[in-house]
């Protein structure tokens, strides 16, 4: 047994940047342009255009920088505070992952031994 949370930041009551947001960067950064990314994670790139649009805003800074395309095609890629922001957040959330770990082994050893010791009902046919 392992637990499962999630991890996301506000300001104001509203979601400024979470799992989800970085899951969005980290797909920028590994696909390079906007209609992969949109596809791969099942998104309209109307949609995923207006998710950056929406963090930009909330974080109050760019996020990912565009180039135009030509013969090859566009590319997006993550700005310097992107990458910074992905790697703080990923470390972030590795802490967060951690400690509800460690706090939850006491429980997961309990519920172990418990279910071991347990006896099946009977049941009467």
């Amino acid at each position: 047994m392992e637990p499962q949370i999630k991890v996301w930041v506000e300001e104001g009551g509203r979601t400024v940047f979470g799992d989800q947001e970085v899951r969005v960067l980290e797909a920028i950064a590994a696909r390079g342009t906007l209609a992969d990314v949109a596809a791969s994670l099942g998104m309209s790139y109307r949609g995923l255009w207006g998710k950056l649009k929406e963090m930009e805003a909330n974080l109050g800074t760019k996020l990912v920088q565009s180039t135009v395309g030509g013969s090859g095609g566009g590319r997006t890629e993550l700005t310097e505070v992107g990458l910074r922001l992905v790697a703080l957040y990923s470390n972030f959330r590795g802490a967060v992952g951690a400690f509800a770990q460690h706090e939850f082994e006491p429980c997961s050893e309990f519920l172990d031994t418990r279910c071991a010791e347990a006896k099946p009902a009977e049941v009467a046919i």
